[in-house]
């Protein structure tokens, strides 16, 4: 079977298996959040925004960058190892400014934070934000002078060098023999030309290390800075688009749809889970069907898990995100969770809006 052919019969195999939801959502409250960060990362300035005629209850959450450790919120916020939380009333047409302050500067150069407002009674999300703040790397150890690349070429080299002075003079010098006296030079007498063919292996010896070692210069940058892209991203027949790596808080867009993933949660053990927060932004000028059962969460190269659907429709309030194609310039926020099998790792996440499309990629520390 055509792999085309089978991704849209399984889309449709999984569409027809998803419960019954509501196809339009109830009306969600007029909130918006905003996160901005510091010049150097350590405090966050949050702001919630209600346009609605009524007060929202709010349930606010913002996730600390890995290796904060604890922060000091504002308004009373409850802090835990790695996030904060929040449960605001917001006034109709007011916004409301909250805080947060690092105990300590993170160390990775590359630092994340989002903030996410819900309603507190059915967990679905309102909107999100994330903030990224890339700070500069941490200087780099000095390599001692005895590990110095130019020193551990040039010793073979020089050696080499050596041994080669040493064969020609011992072949050029004439022997010593006090028995044999020496016949008369010819009057005339041709200057031997020397064989350089001897020299060969020595110069090939010297051009093979000094290619191994420019070699060895050039790329070392490339191989410390190198990033995985994935191996199995997708196979490589039966899908369209090309492949697009995507960055935590950063949007990414494929050819049709542009995806923002703000959170993504695991846990690891006996029932091991992963939420993921994500936003889909149709960016094409045409209506984009989307499948539950066609975002995908690795555990191994060839190894992938389709998101709970219980848990899925649950964590969204009741309301199936994906029952309903995307419109275009249409945006929808919703939550993806994930059963792990026992004793795995999630490894990358895959998120896309057709049963054909490529979509985007994460990989996953």
């Amino acid at each position: 079977m055509h792999p085309i052919l089978g991704a849209f019969l399984l889309a449709g195999t999984i569409t027809a298996s998803t419960p019954t939801a509501p196809l339009v959502p109830p009306a969600a409250p007029d909130v918006s959040v905003a996160i901005a960060p510091s010049a150097d990362g350590t405090s966050f300035d949050l702001r919630i925004v209600n346009t609605s005629d009524k007060a929202v209850p709010t349930l606010v959450t913002q996730t600390l960058p890995d290796g904060a450790g604890p922060a000091k919120a504002s308004e009373g916020g409850k802090v835990t190892a790695s996030a904060v939380s929040w449960q605001p009333t917001v006034p109709p047409h007011a916004t409301i400014r909250l805080t947060t302050t690092l105990a300590a500067v993170p160390t990775a150069v590359r630092q994340v934070s989002s903030v996410c407002a819900a309603d507190p009674r059915t967990g679905r999300m309102h909107d999100c934000a994330s903030a990224v703040t890339t700070l500069a790397p941490p200087p780099e150890p000095s390599t001692p002078w005895w590990r110095s690349a130019w020193l551990l070429l040039g010793l073979p080299l020089l050696g080499l060098g050596a041994w080669g002075f040493w064969r020609w003079r011992n072949r050029t010098r004439p022997e010593d023999d006090d028995e044999v006296a020496p016949e008369p030079a010819p009057a005339v007498e041709a200057k031997p030309r020397r064989d350089y063919r001897r020299f060969a292996p020595l110069v090939s010896i010297i051009a093979i290390f000094a290619v191994v070692g420019g070699v060895i210069l050039v790329a070392k940058p490339y191989i410390r800075d190198g990033v995985t892209t994935g191996r199995a991203f997708l196979g490589e027949s039966g899908w369209y688009g090309e492949k697009h790596q995507a960055l935590l808080g950063a949007p990414t867009a494929d050819e049709a749809v542009e995806f923002t993933v703000h959170r993504v949660q695991c846990t690891t053990g006996k029932a091991g889970t992963c939420t993921v927060t994500a936003q889909f932004r149709n960016i094409s000028g045409t209506r984009q069907p989307w499948y539950l059962g066609m975002q995908r969460l690795y555990t191994g190269e060839d190894q992938w898990v389709q998101p709970d659907v219980t848990a899925t429709l649950a964590a969204n309030g009741g309301v199936d995100p994906f029952a309903r194609p995307l419109e275009p310039d249409a945006e929808v926020l919703a939550t993806l969770k994930f059963a792990l099998p026992t004793g795995t790792k999630p490894i990358r996440l895959e998120l896309r809006e057709g049963p054909a499309a490529r979509g985007v990629f994460i990989n996953l520390p």
